[in-house]
This record gives C-alpha cells, structure tokens and sequence, in this order.
C-alpha cells in the first residue's frame, strides 16, 4: 500500500487479476461438477434403461411360453405351482409353508373358515401382496416378484371377495378396461386417434358386449353406471371384466356371496361351462359348501395359514381335520365315536 493508505497499481492489478483467476476456477469448477452430474444421470439413466429393456424382453418371452404351454395343454402340467408359500404381517402369519397346484383345465376350491388366509393366498397369486418366503410359477415362469399388471398380462384373471366396479362407468366401459392388458394402442397412439386406434377400439368395446351376454347381463343395462345395478348384475360385470382380459386361470373370491339358493345353483352351472368353453383352469374361494362340492375337482383345506388337507371334494369332507375347523374339536370327536 502507499503512503497515502491506498493501493497501487502494481496491487489493484494483482487483485484484479485475483479476482479473475477465482472466478474463472469457480466457473470451471461448475461446469466440471455439471459435466459429473450429466455423466452420472447418463449413466444412471442407460442402467435404468438397460434393466427396463431387460424386464421387457424378459416378460414378453415369459409371455410366448406361457402362451405356448397354455395351447398345447397338456393334461400332465400343472397352471400354477407353489413351493413353501409364506405371509407374514408383522408378528402375524397369514399363510404358512402352503405347497398348491392347479392341474390344467380344472376347477379346484380353496376353502377354510374366516381368517384362514384364503384371500391372501390369492392377493399373492395375482402379485397384490408379495411372498415373504416360497416361489410361485406359472406354467413355469417365476412370477413370485411380478406386478399385478404384469401378472395380469400373462393371463390370470381375478375377482374380488367384495366387488370392486368403477361405480361412474358403465357396465360395457368396465368390461372393457379388463381388455387393457391386451391393447397395443401406445400414448401417441391414443392422442392422435389414428385409424388403427380407432378400429381396436371398437374390436374392444364389441367383445365387451359379448362378455357380457355371455354372463347372462340384459342388454338394455350394458349402458347402465354399475352403481346403479343390481348386486346380481355387479357380479356378472365383475366376472365379464375377468374374462374379457383372456384368461388361462380365473380366481373366483367368493363369487356365490350374497346369492339365493337358485342364484348359486345357477352360478354353479355357469362355473362349469366357462371352464368347457373357455377351456381355462378356475380356482375359487367359496363358503357355501353345496356349490365347492357341486363344482370342484379337488379341493384344498386351509386353517390358520396351513393347509390341513386337499383331495377330491368327497374325501376332504369325511377328514377329521377339516370337521375340527369347521366344527371344533369335540364335535369332530362325537361325528368319529
């Protein structure tokens, strides 16, 4: 500094020049940290990208086999298999160890008291709830991780133990979301309304009303809100919306509730002859013990998680096991003395 308290020439430069060397540092210093950045999202971005494409080239050859194993139909091959199942919340465990088949083109029940863990059998079956322990395979194919969807467009198709309608759409426009899965029409696709679109669009909208002639629904309702028909019908669009999405296996939950005798002798019939027509394999969650006897092919005996036993209807209903859920203990000992 000079005499006079203030800087000179030589020391304005020097801090000048200070100044523009930090600045050109902390400028480089941002664009360095913003090149890193980019390589690292890039990076981040072709993994993601990469283990997308993986799972999408994996699903659709899953798919090919699925579809492949599901023509050919052999009688010896099982739709679905479970090694050693488990669901545990928390401290609670709702299925416990249950090894379960499902021979091709058969009508099998699951049954069981309340609380047995028949409804989170299935939420597992169709990816709702995931496996804490044991694998699931599909005509082979490992879905124990698979997403609902994903399931879905392999080609299992569900029910729900209380009926789950888009209550502000019509009967028809329900059916017709089952068929989603199935549809190629893309976002742009969509937008744009090509021709294209348009034509499978309307392909949809017709097997809608056919599903829903096929389940007995008058057609005058087809254009009915769902909230506003009949718990009867609410059933039928229910199951019209499950086979609308081509299903090798149909998961009936307690599609009898709430029903009249005739009502379920009817259903009964009709569970018959959708497994005929279809040629499909079914699984069904029912209480009403008239239709699981009338209806199955094997049944399987779940309690508290387990399963206590699994046979032809006839057997499973002398089994001292399954008296004792049902019945108790002591009642079970006086139907044996």
């Amino acid at each position: 500094m000079s005499e006079r308290g203030g800087f000179t020439l030589v020391e304005k430069l020097q801090l000048a020049l200070g100044a523009l060397v930090f600045a050109v540092m902390a400028i480089l210093f941002v664009q360095i940290a913003a090149l890193l950045l980019a390589v690292v999202l890039i990076g981040l971005s072709g993994v993601l990208g990469l283990t997308w494409l993986w799972r999408r080239v994996t699903r659709r050859r899953n798919t090919r086999v699925v579809s492949a194993a599901a023509v050919a139909g052999e009688t010896d091959q099982s739709v679905i298999e479970c090694e050693d199942v488990s669901k545990v919340f928390g401290g609670l465990v709702a299925v416990d160890s249950v090894a379960f088949s499902i021979p091709q083109r058969s009508i099998v029940s699951i049954i069981g008291p309340n609380g047995a863990g028949k409804t989170t059998f299935f939420n597992m079956l169709t990816g709702l709830y995931k496996p804490t322990t044991g694998t699931l395979r599909y005509y082979g194919v490992d879905i124990t991780e698979e997403r609902p969807d994903v399931i879905t467009s392999y080609g299992i198709a569900r029910t729900f133990q209380n009926i789950r309608l888009f209550a502000t759409m019509s009967a028809l426009e329900n059916v017709m979301v089952g068929q989603h899965a199935r549809m190629k029409a893309g976002l742009f696709g969509s937008i744009l309304r090509t021709p294209g679109v348009r034509r499978e669009e309307n392909a949809v909208r017709e097997k809608a009303a056919e599903m829903l002639e096929y389940v007995g629904l008058k057609r005058e309702t087809f254009g009915q809100l769902a909230i506003n028909l009949s718990y009867g019908d609410q059933r039928r669009v229910e199951v019209a919306r499950a086979l609308a999405s081509d299903p090798n296996l149909l998961l009936l939950d307690e599609p009898t509730a709430g029903m009249n005798p005739q009502e379920s002798a009817r259903f009964t019939e009709f569970v018959k002859k959708v497994r005929d027509d279809k040629g499909i394999s079914i699984l069904l969650i029912e209480h009403d013990m008239k239709v699981v006897m009338g209806v199955s092919e094997r049944v399987t005996v779940l309690d508290h998680g387990q399963k206590i036993a699994e046979g032809q209807p006839h057997e499973v209903r002398k089994d001292p096991r399954v008296i004792e859920a049902y019945l108790g203990k002591r009642e079970s000992e006086e139907q044996h003395a």
